[in-house]
């Protein structure tokens, strides 16, 4: 058995790096076409124009990863058919199960190695590879800043504040309003004219100001402050949600980003997809690379070429399916859990179907 496993597992890494290569170079032209416009017109330096493409290697190799593997199960599989070697492990005993299992085990390390990326390198080098893009390259050289006027964010389901400048980098609001209200009438405010996040006691105090209670008995009163430490606690960086994307997030990051949009009440149905579509990602990964087992017994016959091709048409037809459950659910349109799990269930019917009827 772990001579077959050897064999066969040679018989698969060859054609991965060999699709791998290939479908580096594809993807490589595909951005560099995409974006050739920009590349003829920029003033940035070649230096940072490499640095792009370096940053952006990591994510580029988390999406060709399993097309690498679906080629690699296909030439495998078919080579051992077309050479005699998968009729003579039958004559030997083994059954069709033994033989593709070891595939199967490699396929499972290129989804633990996707993994591994997708939660450490890829999303900071991709959002770095996106922001030389946009800054450098493109040239929107405000893209990101760490200024932004006229904030109004709600805090809770009963409160909102508003500020003139948040100050990112520094972690300041000037002229920053803290409003509390009930039944769709302020009942107290805030108003300082500087407010300060403090590290330490992970809360923002306000510096300068007033508190100004409104009573429809009494009028308004108001109380002067030196200094007032809120039970204000989102940080400087989530006050302002700026729309993300998947690429550019860990799991653990998506988890923060549910957590800061609960605070300030708004909408976390698109996040909620995100989280889930991360999670079904090795599981969709393992099964595009299975497709090719099944198609490679069914056919038996059929040149590189047609492998080549069958390969690139199931895996933009899966990428199709997968976009297309988590638009729905970044829409609102599906529950999240299904958007995000859907394409594995309906494809994994697909290979436990394809299976069973090659093994016969």
């Amino acid at each position: 058995m772990k001579l077959l496993y050897k064999y066969t597992m040679r018989k698969f890494w060859g054609p991965f790096f060999f699709g791998l290569g290939i479908f580096a170079v594809l993807v490589f032209l595909a951005d560099l076409f995409d974006h050739l416009k920009y590349f003829i017109n920029t003033s940035a330096s070649f230096i940072e124009i490499i640095k792009y493409f370096l940053f952006v290697i990591p994510f580029w190799t988390l999406v060709i990863l399993p097309v690498a593997g679906l080629l690699a199960s296909l030439f495998a599989i078919s080579d051992m058919i077309s050479h005699g070697e998968w009729t003579a492990a039958l004559a030997s005993g083994y059954t069709k199960r033994q033989i593709y299992m070891p595939i199967v085990v490699c396929i499972c390390i290129i989804a633990g190695v996707n993994v591994v990326l997708q939660e450490t390198v890829s999303p900071f080098l991709h959002k770095t590879a996106d922001i030389i893009f946009r800054t450098k390259i493109k040239g929107k050289l405000y893209w990101n800043e760490m200024e932004k006027k006229n904030i109004v964010v709600k805090i809770s389901r009963n409160s909102f504040l508003s500020g003139k400048i948040l100050d990112i980098k520094n972690k300041t609001i000037e002229r920053a309003i803290l409003y509390e209200y009930e039944k769709g009438k302020i009942n107290l405010q805030t108003d300082a004219k500087k407010a300060l996040w403090d590290e330490k006691i992970g809360t923002w105090v306000f510096y300068d100001g007033v508190t100004r209670v409104f009573s429809k008995k009494s009028g308004i009163k108001e109380k002067k402050f030196d200094k007032w430490i809120s039970a204000l606690d989102i940080e400087p960086q989530n006050l302002v949600i700026e729309k993300v994307w998947p690429e550019d997030l860990t799991i653990r990051d998506i988890f923060k980003r549910v957590k800061a949009l609960k605070k300030t009440g708004l909408p976390i149905g698109r996040e909620i997809t995100y989280l889930h579509v991360k999670f079904a990602a090795p599981f969709v990964n393992i099964i595009m690379c299975l497709l090719g087992i099944p198609f490679a017994m069914s056919l038996k016959k059929g040149g590189k070429m047609l492998h080549f091709a069958i390969a690139i048409m199931t895996a933009f037809f899966f990428w199709w399916i997968v976009s297309v459950f988590q638009s729905a659910g970044e829409a609102g349109m599906m529950n999240p859990v299904i958007a995000g799990w859907m394409p594995a269930v309906i494809f994994s019917f697909i290979v436990w179907f394809g299976l069973k009827k090659a093994e016969r």
